[in-house]
């Protein structure tokens, strides 16, 4: 709605003054131009019509898969999939619905449970590694503590430890994620040309929320 899209602060320096520039004139030349109050009314019913659909979609068990329009007005990439994650749940979804959203139910649309969607052996080590369960509160997706794609960790630990000094972090050490529990493995790791080479891995031993 309008009335309750704006620019974020802090995504700013994630969207381009083009993009910008486009958003802010959809939604004052499109959106909001010439909206008279039965408009608006007619806007606020259709809201709460779709949060009550999607409220029965769950309740009876309809697969709902994630992912915003990154063409809306003001949606950064990345950022839009957290709100739309707490807007599932406002709409009625329990968190773990909403976190299936975006994971497993995807992942089975798509015909590719057994290669991504959750976190098992054999899988595409593709996750995010968190320092609070998002089943007691959705909005725990937010406090990342590690990204982990391809098979490969993405921390400022792991970037410390990568690097050619092998300089630690100079940091004191945050608590352990309660989300993941991740160890590390450094040994080789095929490249390209099926030889070893020397690398900073990670291996994920459980996922459970404590």
């Amino acid at each position: 709605m309008p009335d309750h899209t704006g620019l974020d602060p802090a995504t700013l320096k994630y969207l381009s003054a083009g993009s910008i520039a486009i958003y802010g004139y959809v939604v004052e030349q499109l959106y909001k131009a010439n909206r008279t109050a039965a408009e608006i009314s007619r806007q606020r019913q259709m809201w709460e019509y779709r949060q009550r659909f999607v409220r029965e979609l769950f309740a009876h068990g309809v697969p709902v898969l994630a992912g915003t329009d990154t063409g809306t007005p003001y949606m950064v990439p990345g950022f839009a999939l957290h709100d739309e994650l707490e807007l599932l749940v406002k709409a009625g979804a329990t968190t773990q619905q909403a976190l299936y959203s975006a994971t497993v139910e995807p992942a089975g649309f798509l015909g590719m449970s057994a290669h991504l969607g959750s976190v098992e052996s054999r899988k595409i080590a593709d996750l995010v590694v968190l320092d609070g369960d998002p089943l007691k509160d959705i909005i725990n997706t937010r406090r990342i503590h590690t990204v982990v794609t391809r098979g490969r960790i993405i921390s400022r630990p792991c970037v410390n430890a990568c690097s050619p000094t092998g300089r630690q972090p100079s940091r004191a050490p945050r608590q352990q994620p309660v989300w993941l529990q991740v160890v590390a493995a450094e040994r080789a790791v095929p490249d390209t040309n099926g030889q070893n080479r020397a690398g900073c891995d990670r291996t994920v031993t459980a996922c459970a929320a404590r």
